[in-house]
């Protein structure tokens, strides 16, 4: 389950060297991608677990290793704590789901004036997310960033209202995490911005079987800013519930 703002494409380094042992399933998010926002829905956490519940009963699957990043992983923790019989493994990356004194750079900003979210306007606003996001941000194309862009301009007002629409539940895992089932890997980076190690600690604490890595000189998006390390641990974890 991918991150705010971004769509399925952006898993697919994720799902490098898992094509091989297991049928790998990346859908867009509801609001995302290829499936736009709907006038009068919400978007919350919960209600995107909801709806992940109603993709998986379609797609007949009875249980799945589970992976999210960011919000995705949001989702990914609240759908593991709702649906304990499913999710054979979870995989948290960067999630959402805890605030209690655990407030991020960017969330901090934004409580601050209500503004510094995660949409993009402009080329101000694009390499301001790409500071939060990434450690070391991708240095690309003048053209290319203009490509960008224009294409999250689009979807400005849409992603505004979702991020206002999610705020509220940025915390909604601090009193769920026991009944968090799974198997569960924790993947952050020291560096991460977005949601900090601290929130990473909260969740290690309150769920039962979990194994915290924290990936050093690292940002939010972790398979960007440590791409072999992040596959390595993805693999090596799943490797292990394989073995159970």
């Amino acid at each position: 389950l991918h991150g705010f703002g971004l769509y399925k494409d952006h898993m697919l380094p994720l799902a490098e060297g898992l094509t091989d042992r297991y049928r790998v399933i990346i859908p867009d998010l509801p609001a995302f991608g290829e499936n736009r926002e709907v006038a009068g829905e919400g978007y919350t956490l919960s209600l995107q677990a909801r709806r992940l519940h109603d993709f998986v009963d379609k797609l007949q699957l009875d249980s799945f290793h589970l992976l999210g990043v960011s919000m995705g992983g949001g989702i990914a923790a609240f759908y593991a704590s709702e649906h304990a019989d499913r999710v054979k493994s979870l995989t948290l990356i960067g999630a959402l789901g805890i605030d209690r004194g655990t407030e991020s750079v960017m969330i901090a900003g934004y409580r601050k004036d209500n503004s510094q979210d995660l949409a993009i306007e402009s080329r101000e606003d694009l390499q301001r997310v790409f500071g939060l996001a990434y450690k070391h941000p991708p240095d690309l194309p003048e053209h290319f960033l203009d490509y960008i862009v224009g294409l999250a301009a689009n979807l400005h007002d849409s992603h505004t209202r979702i991020f206002q629409n999610l705020e509220p539940e940025l915390g909604v895992m601090e009193n769920r995490l026991d009944q968090i089932k799974a198997p569960t890997l924790l993947l952050w980076g020291e560096a991460d911005l977005i949601v900090p190690v601290s929130a990473a600690r909260v969740f290690d604490q309150g769920i039962g079987d979990s194994k915290l890595i924290v990936l050093e000189d690292c940002g939010h998006v972790t398979y960007a800013d440590k791409p072999d390390e992040t596959r390595e641990a993805v693999n090596e974890f799943l490797a292990g519930m394989d073995s159970r």
